[in-house]
């Protein structure tokens, strides 16, 4: 995890690339949503001066501190939630209830009510989310919330269809609508992704023409709010804002790595994700990848387990061309924690991965390990400390260099300060260990365990 984007492996004690500035708290959070996060918290902090400066730090500080007592877990019978969630389930489904009842019976009443939660439907839907930047809700969490409002909203549109009488804009609206929320329930959406995101490309189209014909102007809010991050995206992020080629290496173990300059139009934060579309394979076809390398180091890196159709098209595609240039198209970066890892709440940080599942880990240890560095002061030397937990079938010197252990981004005297603890759970016969790409110098790092290995520090 010490190793530089570059490919090189890095020697250990080498220091780390610089930054233009010393790591400052919030400083990057905006990242967590760059379309409204770049509006409203970059924008002034690079424009107006000393007061925008200190945006960052006194927006995020304060989103934190309110909404900390509301991340307390309950234990429930439909599983845990925390007591955000639960109240928030609640006020949502609680209200469309109250709100139905109230206007049943009314025309243009109850179907004001049911645009409320097709809008925010839509809203939660971006990717770039207002919702993201004022709550620290992660996109990935978000969805979650925009299932919900979608079934809402068809059940209001419902009542609302019983209130109004015929209509045919209405009939295409509300099936659109209840198409949607059925053809994405899990077992739909994760055995037959490529069904569900095609039809619900489609089933949006219908909905958003038929919705205007039906004079839904309510539900135009959060359609305006999706098209602005589908926009940024596409136009902005991947036609003109990032580079249009990446540099594509075939590692073992089926891995591949496709890298490119950071710059200074690549800004992002460890542990983000960003969606990666090779032409040479489909235009059509857009995948999540966990950025591999820190934001601190002079290129972006991603790694790629081999696990479907797509990704043996671009394994063979680095086969043909390994270490040299492919054309891309990038969108990114996305991704946010649960958690405020800026404040000092928290000093101590457990990582825990599987396999090719490494990667963002590795992406979050560093930048821990360079913050460490850099922080002055920010950070308490004697209270921080990331620990590594991993578990991995085979070993690649590219994504598990021998430094992690020896904690290359730390003065000697403090290397201390990460702990790392690594089981290998396949390839454990000494025949299949070239295979796997484990090198003779990382045999001291590794633990020999299966699926029962022993906790970290203890060896077999």
């Amino acid at each position: 995890m010490g190793n530089r984007s570059s490919g090189d492996s890095k020697k250990v004690g080498e220091e780390p690339l610089p930054l233009e500035v010393s790591w400052e708290p919030y400083a990057d959070t905006w990242l967590e949503c760059p379309l409204w996060g770049g509006l409203f918290i970059k924008f002034p902090q690079d424009h107006f001066g000393p007061c925008g400066q200190r945006l960052p730090k006194a927006f995020f500080g304060l989103r934190w501190m309110i909404l900390s007592p509301f991340r307390i877990r309950l234990k429930l019978p439909l599983g845990e939630w925390s007591l955000g969630e639960l109240l928030m389930a609640l006020t949502v489904v609680g209200v469309s209830i109250a709100a139905g009842i109230i206007t049943f019976g009314t025309e243009e009443p109850s179907g004001n009510v049911a645009c409320v939660p097709c809008a925010l439907a839509f809203m939660l839907a971006s990717r770039n989310s207002i919702w993201t930047l004022l709550l620290g809700l992660p996109f990935e969490r978000a969805i979650w919330w925009h299932q919900l409002n979608a079934w809402m909203a068809v059940a209001l549109g419902f009542t609302h269809g019983l209130s109004a009488g015929s209509n045919a804009s209405g009939y295409v609206f509300e099936g659109g609508m209840a198409a949607l929320c059925v053809l994405a329930v899990p077992f739909i959406r994760r055995k037959f992704w490529e069904f569900f995101i095609r039809t619900h490309w489609v089933l949006f189209i219908i909905v958003v023409v038929a919705g205007a014909a039906h004079g839904a102007a309510g539900f135009g809010v959060g359609v305006v709010f999706w098209m602005a991050d589908v926009c940024c995206r596409l136009f902005y992020m991947a036609m003109y804002k990032y580079p249009k080629q990446c540099k594509i290496q075939r590692l073992p173990a089926d891995v591949i790595r496709l890298s490119f300059p950071r710059g200074s139009n690549f800004p992002y934060k460890a542990g983000q994700y960003v969606f990666i579309c090779i032409p040479d394979i489909s235009y059509l076809e857009w995948h999540p990848f966990s950025i591999s390398s820190a934001p601190h180091e002079d290129e972006v890196s991603v790694h790629v387990r081999v696990l479907g159709d797509w990704t043996a098209q671009l394994y063979a595609l680095a086969t043909r061309k390994d270490g040299g240039a492919v054309r891309a198209f990038l969108e990114g970066p996305f991704g946010a924690p649960a958690v405020d890892l800026d404040a000092g709440e928290y000093r101590h940080f457990l990582f825990v991965s599987g396999g090719i599942g490494i990667t963002p880990m590795q992406a979050i240890c560093n930048d821990l390990l360079h913050q460490f560095k850099t922080a002055e002061g920010k950070r308490l030397p004697h209270s921080f400390s990331p620990d590594l937990l991993a578990r991995t079938g085979s070993s690649s010197r590219d994504i598990w260099p021998e430094g992690i252990a020896k904690a290359p981004n730390v003065d000697a005297a403090k290397r201390d300060v990460l702990v790392a603890d690594f089981y290998l759970t396949k390839a454990r016969a000494e025949d299949r260990h070239s295979f796997a790409n484990i090198k003779p110098d990382l045999m001291p790092y590794l633990n020999f365990g299966a699926r029962d290995a022993p906790p970290p520090g203890a060896r077999n």
